[in-house]
C-alpha cells in the first residue's frame, strides 16, 4: 500500500487545522508546524535549531510500506517524525570478512575485531568463548568487506537495536544486538558498534580464535532457529534448543537467585487495579472483547511472580490467555527443536526476537490442531524476568501465530514500562 507524505502529517496530528495556526504552508501536507521553539533535531550540527513555525517534512517524497524509511545518521531529521511510524528494518545483507583480529588492528579490507571495551582497541577478544560469554561489548569493523567493496552506506543505517550475526560455521556463530552506533569521525575507514550477545552456537569452536578462518557477517533481520533446520545446539538468551535426539555437548542448566524479595503470602484478585501492583506486572494489549479474569501470586511453582488469566466475552470455558511471569531462576534448560516420537504429540520449538528480547515459541504439529496450547516465552534481561504466554484460542494459534507475537510485544509497549 502506498503511503503518501500527508499520512505522516495526519498521523502526527500536526495539521494546520488541528493546531489552529495560519500561514502559507497551513494547508500544505508537506509541512509540519513546530510547536517547540528552539528544538534541535537529533544528530544535527550544534548550530542548527528549528524555530516555531512551519517546516518542510523531511523526506517528503512518497514511499512504500507501513514504516519510516531509514536515513543515514548524518542526515538531519525532526524528532517528532519518529513518533508517527516504526522505522523500517535494516536491509538484510550478508558480507564476507576474514578472521577476527586478536590485536585490535583494523586497517585493511575485511578486517574487524571484537572488543571487551568498545572504546579501546587494545582490548581485542582472543577466544571463541570470549565472543559469547558476555566479555564482548564492542565490534570495530572495516567499512570495506573482503572483496574491497565499501559497505559505508549500510553502516550509516545501523542503529541501536539492530541485529548482526558473525558466522564461521553452522555450529560456530554468534548473534549480537547493537547497543550503540556512534557517528564515525570524518575520513574514518572503520566503524565501531557497541554489541551484546543474544544467540550463539558453540559446539563447533572453542579455544583461541582461528587466524585463518573466514566468516560471514549478516546484518538486519535474521532467520529464526529451530525445527528441522537446526543442526547444532544454540543458546538464545536463557533458552537452549538442541536438535532432536541430540547426545552431544550442551550448556549446563543454571540456577539464579532472585534479588532481595519479600515473598508475599498467597494473593488472589479479580481486580485489575490490584493486579497492577504485583511484582513484574505487565499487561497485554488484547482485543476489546477480552476481559481480565484473575491473577494469583506466590504459588509453589512461581515463587517470584504471578499467574494471570484473560478470556473473551462471552466465554464458553475454553480458549483463555494465561501469562506466567516472574524472576527466571532456572535458565538454559534443554528443549528439542522438534519432537517426532510417535508416543507423544509432535511439536516444534523455535527462537524469536520480540521487542529486542530473546523469546522461544513452542507449538504442536500440525499447527492447526484444535485445543492444542501454544506457548511463547519472552525474557527481559533488564529485570531477569520471564513471561510465558499460553493459549489455545484460535485468535493466537495456527495461522495466527503472528497475533501471539504481537501480544508478547505489547507487554513492552506503553502503558507498560519499556
Amino acid at each position: 500500500m502506498r503511503i503518501r507524505r500527508w499520512l505522516l502529517a495526519c498521523a502526527l496530528g500536526l495539521s494546520g487545522a488541528f493546531l489552529g495556526v495560519q500561514g502559507a504552508a497551513a494547508n500544505d501536507p508537506g509541512y509540519i508546524y513546530n510547536v517547540l521553539p528552539g528544538i534541535q533535531p537529533a544528530n544535527s550540527p550544534g548550530s542548527v535549531t528549528l524555530t516555531a513555525g512551519w517546516h518542510p517534512l523531511p523526506y517528503a517524497e512518497d514511499f512504500t510500506g507501513p514504516c519510516l524509511p531509514r536515513r543515514p545518521r548524518t542526515v538531519v531529521r525532526h524528532d517528532l517524525l519518529v513518533l508517527a511510524l516504526e522505522r523500517c528494518p535494516l536491509p538484510s545483507t550478508t558480507l564476507s570478512y576474514g578472521a577476527p583480529s586478536t590485536t585490535g588492528s583494523v586497517t585493511d579490507d575485511g578486517d574487524y575485531a571484537f572488543l571487551s571495551d568498545p572504546d579501546d582497541l587494545t582490548t581485542a577478544v582472543t577466544t571463541y568463548e570470549g565472543l559469547r560469554d558476555g566479555i564482548t561489548t564492542g565490534l570495530v569493523i572495516h567499512q570495506n568487506d573482503s572483496s574491497g567493496a565499501s559497505q559505508a552506506a549500510l553502516y550509516d543505517l545501523v542503529q541501536a537495536g539492530d541485529l548482526v550475526e558473525w558466522r564461521q560455521a553452522n555450529d560456530c556463530f554468534v548473534r549480537y544486538t547493537v547497543t550503540s552506533a556512534p557517528t564515525p569521525a570524518a575520513g574514518a575507514t572503520s566503524r565501531s558498534f557497541g554489541v551484546a550477545w543474544m544467540t550463539y552456537a558453540f559446539t563447533g569452536c572453542s579455544g583461541a580464535l582461528s587466524a585463518t578462518a573466514t566468516a560471514s557477517v549478516q546484518w538486519g533481520p535474521l532467520p529464526d532457529l529451530g525445527g528441522t533446520s537446526l543442526t547444532a545446539p544454540v543458546l538464545h538468551g536463557p533458552f537452549q534448543i538442541v536438535p532432536e535426539n541430540w547426545t552431544g555437548e550442551r550448556v549446563p542448566w543454571t540456577r539464579h537467585d532472585p534479588p532481595a524479595h519479600n515473598r508475599d503470602n498467597y494473593r488472589y484478585t479479580t481486580d485489575p487495579a490490584v493486579a497492577r501492583t504485583y511484582p513484574y506486572w505487565r499487561e497485554p494489549a488484547l482485543p476489546d472483547q477480552w476481559v481480565f479474569l484473575s491473577t494469583a501470586t506466590d504459588s509453589d511453582d512461581l515463587p517470584y511472580g504471578y499467574r494471570a488469566v484473560w478470556a473473551p466475552e462471552p466465554w464458553d470455558g475454553f480458549g483463555v490467555v494465561e501469562i506466567l511471569a516472574g524472576f527466571m531462576w532456572g535458565r538454559r534448560g534443554i528443549r528439542e527443536a522438534q519432537v517426532t516420537d510417535a508416543s507423544v504429540i509432535p511439536s516444534v520449538s523455535e527462537t524469536r526476537v520480540i521487542a529486542g528480547r530473546p523469546a522461544r515459541i513452542d507449538y504442536a504439529l500440525p499447527i492447526d490442531r484444535d485445543f492444542d496450547v501454544v506457548y511463547l516465552t519472552i525474557y527481559d534481561p533488564a529485570t531477569e524476568a520471564g513471561y510465558q504466554i499460553g493459549t489455545s484460542h484460535i485468535d493466537f494459534r495456527g495461522a495466527n501465530l503472528d497475533a501471539l507475537i504481537d501480544l508478547a510485544r505489547s507487554l513492552f509497549e506503553p502503558p507498560n514500562a519499556p
